[in-house]
Parts: structure tokens; sequence; C-alpha cells
């Protein structure tokens, strides 16, 4: 039943929504991967495992997240309908 009234125009705000919304998702969790680098680099032996590889990993994970969101959102009708903000009960 969710599928009858998800239109074209709901799937065209939701790629566009979800898009945005990741890129600067991923943007963000980028600058937390740098910033762990950055932390990796100019700090001693135990504050890398404390702070810089959490830090890589997290902002990492998150990013492959966002890519993997956007590939659904563009290339699955079941996820987008799913997901889509104007169908919700």
């Amino acid at each position: 039943m969710r599928g009858n009234k998800h239109t074209i125009l709901h799937r065209v705000v939701m790629i566009s929504y979800t898009v945005l919304f990741n890129v600067i998702e991923m943007i963000i969790c980028l600058f937390i991967t740098f910033l762990g680098f950055y932390f990796y680099k100019s700090t001693n032996y135990p504050f890398r495992l404390i702070f810089a590889i959490p830090f890589i990993f997290l902002g990492l994970g998150i990013a492959i997240h966002s890519i993997i969101n956007v590939y659904l959102v563009i290339f699955s009708q079941k996820y987008n309908s799913g997901i889509c903000i104007f169908c919700r009960d």
C-alpha cells in the first residue's frame, strides 16, 4: 500500500534530500578522519590508541555508510519508498 502513494515527485525530493544530507555528513566524517590522522602523527603511542585510531575508524565507517545510503536511495525503489518523509503514517 505504501508503494501506491509513492509518486515520482516523492522519489525526486527524497533523492535530492538524502544526497544533500549524506554529502554534508560525509564531509564531516572525513574531517573527523583527518583529525584522527593528525592525532596519530602528532601524539605519543598511548594516545594514538585512545584517540587517533577510534577517530579514524569512526570517520571512515560513517563515510562509507553515507556512500552506501546514497547508492541505495538512488537505485532501490523499495528503500526509497521505505524512508520517504512524505509517506510516513
